[in-house]
């Protein structure tokens, strides 16, 4: 292939969604073909890199031979909520009318006619989602259109294989493989990720040793307050806060966690940063789902305080992480349990079961 464009949410303010186009740059190298030369987002933006990412109505197929299309949860035709991420949309005032009415312009301007945000009829050329979480899909007929439109489908769990096949896709092009983040060593080693992440926490919070780096989603059942008592429990290990973004508005919540518990708050980092600093950790504890594939892909320990996503995207590892699922009393002996640990080196089989899946979707894209 000569030339690909990757098409995801790339300008939304969320961690997870950004750090997708340099790993999918790295498997591209891995594999021997030319990366993603075109980036393209519901919105203009920029990569972590600096690149530009168009907005996706400018999407022409002329000169292309491939579209990827992912990761992250992007098979799904919820338009208001993708809409309301894009505008950065508190969770709590997510029914004001207001904000209501700005997502179905936003919607009308960046989805259009199509029957999801990252759903098309045609593409033009050969496409396939990468590394997709698959939401509910109604069997209309614009979604049984763009779903026969394409080349294959690369997914992190067997549900959303099946989800994909009850809308009609074939079997044998639906392929279920860890999640693409685990080949975040191709883009940066354990060693030099964990002494980036170091200097980052020893200039924001004036330590880098042992530290706990916390985060959580409203939107998962988190308050400030629920939040700051967990920190403040956690003594005497040294804590800090981490936003992953601003879509759901989680800084502001997060911010008012840490000022409660009077601990550093890192604010809205750069992407590379904040991969840095999960790989520099003494141990995560976090809602998020990309927040604990990073740092157990780097070999640090990560707490789930009981969010059934996180657990679902391991299940596709040939080697699942150690994943220590704790309620809030439990994790305070807990993290500075952990905190002391030796960094892991992680296997790797997962990396190259996504070297591997990544290397079918290759074939079945060069097929159609």
């Amino acid at each position: 292939m000569t030339s690909m464009a990757h098409v995801g949410a790339f300008s939304m303010s969320n961690y997870g969604d950004q750090i997708y186009p340099g790993v999918f740059g790295a498997l591209s190298r891995h594999v021997g073909i030319r990366p993603p030369d075109r980036h393209y987002g519901l919105i203009a933006g920029q990569l972590p890199d600096g690149r530009a990412v168009d907005p996706i109505t400018s999407f022409r197929p002329e000169g292309l031979d491939a579209v990827l299309i992912g990761g992250g949860d992007i098979v799904r035709v919820d338009r208001g909520v993708v809409a309301m991420d894009h505008l950065c949309v508190p969770t709590e005032q997510r029914r004001r009318w207001i904000n209501r009415a700005r997502a179905r312009r936003f919607a009308h301007r960046a989805i259009g006619d199509r029957p999801g945000p990252w759903l098309a009829r045609s593409w033009g050329v050969p496409a396939a989602y990468v590394s997709a979480g698959v939401h509910t899909l109604p069997r209309s007929p614009e979604v049984l259109e763009a779903v026969a439109a394409l080349a294959g489908a690369w997914v992190r769990t067997h549900r959303g294989a099946d989800l994909l096949r009850d809308v009609g896709m074939s079997p044998e092009r639906v392929l279920v493989g860890p999640d693409a983040v685990f080949a975040l060593p191709l883009v940066e080693s354990a060693a030099d990720a964990a002494e980036r992440g170091s200097r980052v926490l020893a200039d924001r919070a004036g330590r880098s040793d042992g530290v706990v780096v916390f985060h959580a989603a409203a939107f998962a059942g988190w308050t400030s307050e629920r939040l700051a008592s967990l920190i403040e429990a956690c003594a005497p290990a040294p804590c800090v806060v981490l936003p992953l973004g601003r879509y759901a508005g989680e800084q502001e919540m997060l911010r008012e966690a840490a000022e409660r518990a009077r601990v550093p708050f890192l604010g809205i980092l750069p992407a590379n940063d904040v991969t840095a600093v999960f790989a520099a950790a003494g141990c995560v504890v976090s809602t998020s789902m990309h927040a604990a594939i990073v740092a157990a892909t780097y070999g640090r320990p990560v707490v789930s305080p009981g969010v059934a996503k996180t657990a679902t995207a391991f299940e596709a590892c040939v080697e699942p992480p150690p994943l220590h699922q704790a309620t809030d009393a439990q994790i305070p002996a807990l993290v500075n349990e952990l905190r002391r640990r030796e960094s892991e080196e992680p296997g790797e089989s997962n990396l190259a079961a996504v070297v591997d899946t990544y290397e079918r979707i290759v074939a079945l894209l060069g097929s159609r």
